[in-house]
């Protein structure tokens, strides 16, 4: 979202009559759009700033506040391929609280969307949530095993869950239990431990703990826990995107001037104007101008080059591409790769290619998912000895990840 629509690179993208439309954002009273649910992403074009207007401020997706204050071109050239980028998703569906937490507090105080991008732009500048790690993520398995091991935990790599359930290892007030010897009389409320049914190499175990951390995906967790917390009988989250990466490894030293900067985010509109001929990429990454590691180990004129394909429904969907194999799914990465770089690439000249599907990985953070994560947080935090982590609850990026689950590991220390 721009904070100054008449800026020179914005302007470029949305157009006089977007900017002018755009700037409409100022005049605006604050609470114009806070409540607005938005009806889909054509809705409103056009149209009046109080238009699809719903005073529900508890439904209030991102897209319908971005439409309603700033108009279509913004929420179409600007936002949308942001959002699909980040989330594959339509941010008409999705809740402003969850993917952007901050905006309408920020709303309500600063009077409009765009002051209200400035000041959250000045705490986290661009860039300021763009981190990796030099060898790439996937070493962050590998230190979080030598972690555990290291403090004494046991990984069993290749145990399926099947079941879990609660174990009180004390009985009721003033009923005599059972302890490590002689039989003691109980004064206290009953503690609830935790035992783990998997099925290993091994064969089937029985694990208990006095706490229990599900960090499993959203449908694996709730069928887990449904037997053992009724009130989530039903409940369910948003099934996540399925998201296809392929990336290529090309020698092209015209590259090397980095021609879009480290990436490209391509738009719905963008990508139905093309048809059949248009490019089927959601988002691509220079990968090698995005991180000096990956630079410095291929060496001058390599490149690295990642493009993402799925996007929730229409235009770029999986199903364009997810029957592909490999070698046609990298004979279509390299020809977007060369519209979106704007330089001709030759396929000769591809070193090596991988192809990565991910399911799951990207909960849409609409308000009935919202709704359903909250149901869980309610159920869970009333279980003593349960969290559950993971970007389905959390939200996306280990900029949510991790905050909550350290929040959860502090809560669980510190009960009894």
């Amino acid at each position: 979202m721009p904070a100054n629509p008449w800026a020179a690179d914005v302007r470029r993208t949305i157009g006089l009559v977007g900017a002018l439309r755009a700037s409409a954002d100022r005049l605006l009273p604050a609470r114009v759009g806070a409540g607005s649910a938005g009806s889909g992403a054509g809705a409103g074009a056009g149209a009046g700033a109080g238009a699809d207007q719903r005073e529900d401020p508890g439904a209030v997706t991102f897209g319908g506040l971005v439409r309603t204050r700033m108009g279509r071109r913004v929420l179409e050239r600007l936002v949308s391929p942001v959002v699909g980028g980040v989330h594959s998703a339509d941010p008409t569906e999705l809740d402003v609280r969850t993917i952007a937490p901050g905006l309408l507090p920020a709303l309500a105080e600063h009077g409009s969307l765009g002051a209200a991008v400035a000041s959250l732009r000045a705490l986290a500048p661009a860039g300021a949530a763009v981190n990796g790690l030099v060898g790439g993520m996937h070493t962050l398995v590998d230190a979080l095993v030598a972690d555990l091991a290291a403090r004494g935990a046991e990984v069993r790599p290749g145990t399926a869950v099947r079941s879990v359930e609660r174990s009180p290892d004390r009985a009721a007030d003033g009923d005599v239990a059972p302890a490590d010897g002689p039989f003691v009389d109980v004064r206290e409320a009953p503690r609830v431990g935790w035992t783990v049914h998997v099925e290993g190499p091994d064969g089937p175990a029985r694990l208990t703990a006095p706490r229990l951390v599900l960090a499993t995906p959203a449908a694996a967790t709730l069928d887990l826990l449904a037997p053992v917390l009724p009130g989530l009988a039903g409940v369910r989250t948003d099934p996540g995107a399925d998201v296809v990466l392929a990336t290529l490894v090309v020698d092209a030293p015209a590259l090397d001037r980095a021609p879009r900067g480290t990436g490209v985010l391509v738009s719905p509109a963008a990508q139905r104007a093309g048809g059949s001929r248009g490019v089927r990429a959601k988002a691509l990454t220079h990968a090698t101008a995005k991180w000096r590691w990956l630079a410095e180990q291929a060496g001058p004129g390599r490149h690295v080059l990642r493009l993402s394909y799925g996007r929730a429904g229409g235009a770029g969907s999986l199903e364009d591409v997810v029957g592909l194999p490999g070698d046609a799914l990298a004979a279509l990465a390299v020809r977007d790769a060369a519209i979106l770089l704007g330089t001709p690439l030759d396929p000769g000249a591809v070193r090596g290619s991988a192809r990565v599907r991910w399911s799951q990985s990207l909960p849409q953070a609409s308000t009935a998912h919202r709704a359903s994560v909250d149901a869980v947080r309610t159920a869970v935090d009333a279980a003593p000895g349960l969290a559950v982590c993971g970007a389905w609850v959390a939200g996306n990026g280990l900029a949510a990840v991790v905050p909550h689950a350290r929040a959860a590991g502090r809560r669980l220390a510190s009960a009894p």
